[in-house]
């Protein structure tokens, strides 16, 4: 009689084959949700995009060149005739011949040609205008230090840098004027929980702080962010432009204020300046 097989080697096998598929379902999951997690960056497009833009812009312009030259010789061509006109029109002016009318018609022609011509010179002047205005935009997008705006749509701010905030260094309110202090960031209303992303790829790193809350720095080639009051942490170690880094909340000296990410920008890794310009290059 054949002893009984025990159940852990009838069913090792499918345990262990079992155990494979949860792995690989894991990895799978991962691997699909790295998009939603970091943004791609946009520079390869917005690239192409300059590249697209300048070959039309190239083009528009040989255009308006090859019209121009139209013009010119349309007028040469108009000012013949017409000197032609004034030299066969003889003693008696008001005699027309054949030859007259045609050339009269030729000029009533050219004028018309030229018009459309200047027309459509004007029509595509503006279109290069445009072309290079959209190409100036998305090279100063490319060398900007913010490539990414921090804050996800639906966000509002305002140039509130500098503004006096009659706080101790703790957050706490005070009527010691030696103790107040001036704003050294900006704050980008949104709700709670929208996402805030490194503007540039940098090493981010959690700077939480009784004052900030749940706060995270992003130091990248040309200085560093600063991220506070938010409501979770994102990634963290090294990221790209567009990575998720926290999401918007009122932590810290916030709590009771509306969501926002108050957003410093030290250039240099020094003091704080004014990050509005730069933001609504990014933001707009």
């Amino acid at each position: 009689m054949l002893a009984p097989h025990s159940a852990s080697t009838t069913h090792g096998p499918l345990a262990q084959s079992r155990r494979f598929s949860v792995m690989a379902a894991l990895c799978l999951l991962l691997a699909t949700a790295i998009p939603v997690i970091s943004s791609p960056p946009a520079h390869a497009d917005m690239r192409k995009q300059v590249r697209v833009d300048t070959n039309h812009k190239r083009k528009v312009v040989l255009k308006i060149r090859k019209l121009r030259r139209l013009v010119k010789s349309l007028k040469q061509e108009q000012r013949s005739l017409e000197n032609a006109l004034d030299a066969s029109a003889g003693p008696a002016p008001e005699v027309e011949s054949a030859a007259m009318l045609r050339m009269w018609q030729r000029v009533t022609v050219l004028k018309e040609r030229m018009q459309d011509a200047r027309r459509t010179s004007r029509r595509l002047g503006r279109l290069r205008r445009e072309i290079a205005s959209s190409i100036h935009d998305l090279q100063v997008a490319l060398t900007h230090i913010f490539r990414v705006c921090p804050v996800d749509e639906p966000r509002s701010y305002v140039d509130d840098f500098g503004v006096l905030m009659r706080r101790d260094e703790f957050g706490v309110p005070t009527k010691d004027r030696k103790k107040w202090h001036r704003h050294q960031g900006i704050d980008m209303f949104s709700m709670s929980g929208t996402p805030i992303r490194a503007p540039f790829p940098g090493w981010a790193r959690v700077a939480t702080n009784p004052v900030g809350g749940i706060a995270v720095k992003v130091f990248g080639s040309q200085g560093f962010v600063y991220n506070a009051h938010l409501s979770a942490y994102g990634h963290t170690g090294w990221v790209e432009e567009g990575t998720i880094i926290g999401y918007v909340g009122n932590t810290g000296d916030a709590l009771g204020t509306m969501s926002h990410d108050h957003f410093e920008w030290h250039p240099g890794n020094g003091p704080a300046v004014d990050p509005y310009h730069y933001l609504n290059q990014a933001c707009r």
